[in-house]
């Protein structure tokens, strides 16, 4: 059983093929739908992989908010408390699912430095850790010149 699961839709394949080995690369485990065998029973593996996952990323895209799998499995994340969103795009993710701050992935560049891709690590780790994702810092503005 892996560390990570990543739902997403169909669409945004490319995107996540690229997170999952990014995720490999930081040494979790991570299972996504690319590791279904031809002849199982797609739902009861997902289902399967989803329950035992320490970290459920959904990768929320204007085509994932559309999409009822992807709603189911971030239902049943949200509900294990192992939810942990991303933005793929701008859209704005389905009602149920729009309190909860997404990392936003929209700008990036595929590369394990981006800062997208670190603050996706800081809250992986937080969740596997036990606790709530850490809030993403923003900068802190400067304070006025005299």
């Amino acid at each position: 059983m892996a560390d990570i699961f990543i739902g997403y839709a169909r669409r945004n394949r490319d995107t996540i093929e690229k997170l999952a080995s990014a995720l490999e690369a930081a040494r979790y485990s991570v299972w996504w739908d690319r590791n279904i065998i031809g002849g199982s029973e797609f739902s009861r593996d997902i289902e399967r992989e989803l329950d035992a996952a320490k970290v459920a990323i959904i990768a929320w895209s204007d085509d994932a908010s559309d999409s009822p799998w992807v709603k189911d499995e971030a239902a049943f994340a949200r509900d294990q408390g192992k939810l942990l969103p991303i933005s793929l795009d701008s859209g704005i993710p389905p009602m149920g699912f729009r309190q909860y701050q997404a990392v936003d992935f929209s700008s990036w560049n595929g590369k394990p430095s981006h800062q997208s891709m670190e603050d996706l690590l800081r809250a992986v780790k937080a969740l596997l850790e036990g606790g709530e994702p850490p809030s993403i810092a923003q900068p802190t503005p400067a304070p006025p010149k005299r």
